[in-house]
């Protein structure tokens, strides 16, 4: 059994070990940016938006990610009847990804709310926090000990819907050059025919 005495040097040790190694371990954050949203299934009564995060990083080492919260709200819809809609959808995922020295990655993250679409756009913000650790025994351990958790916050908004995506698809679909047409014959008409 440990005396008063020893259970208080064992907490001072911790303690001391911990900011040194949060100290130690202090660098280069991660950045997220919110890049876009779209849709995915559509009902009478719900809608789900997926909006895509690419995270990013100077750091010298690879960052394994641990988990995003995050908040979505969505505004609009309703058949452009003017009243509007309006929803909400707060969640938690395992992001599932480690983030490479000096590289990034993309995050996809879903939100599914009760709610009309109507025929109109929604306009989407998005706030939330992404955690992630430091590579090696003693990160992981503060972070399994909720010691030390860092994390980034990020937040963004834009549109989803049919009007917001239409500028965006037209330009892609325009032309297909002949050089893509490996079979060698006719090149496949744009939109408008030809």
């Amino acid at each position: 059994m440990m005396s008063l005495a020893g259970s208080v040097r064992l907490c001072v040790a911790c303690i001391v070990g911990a900011v040194a190694a949060m100290a130690g371990g202090c660098g280069t954050a991660p950045k997220v940016e919110v890049v876009s949203a779209s849709l995915g299934e559509v009902t009478d009564s719900a809608v789900q938006v997926k909006v895509n995060l690419k995270v990013t990083s100077e750091a010298e080492e690879a960052l394994p990610l641990k988990l995003v919260h995050y908040t979505v709200t969505l505004e609009g819809g309703a058949g452009g009847s003017g009243a509007g809609g309006a929803g909400s959808f707060k969640g938690t995922r395992v992001a599932e990804s480690v983030l490479p020295k000096k590289g990034g990655v993309a995050l996809v993250l879903p939100a599914s709310m009760l709610m009309s679409m109507g025929s109109g756009e929604l306009r989407y913000t998005i706030t939330g926090e992404l955690t992630y650790v430091r590579q090696g025994p003693v990160p992981e351990w503060l972070y399994d000990m909720y010691l030390s958790r860092p994390s980034v916050a990020f937040s963004g908004s834009g549109v989803v819907g049919a009007a917001a995506a239409a500028p965006a698809a037209s330009p892609a679909a325009v032309l297909i050059p002949a050089a893509t047409n490996p079979a060698g014959g006719p090149t496949p008409a744009g939109p408008g025919g030809g």
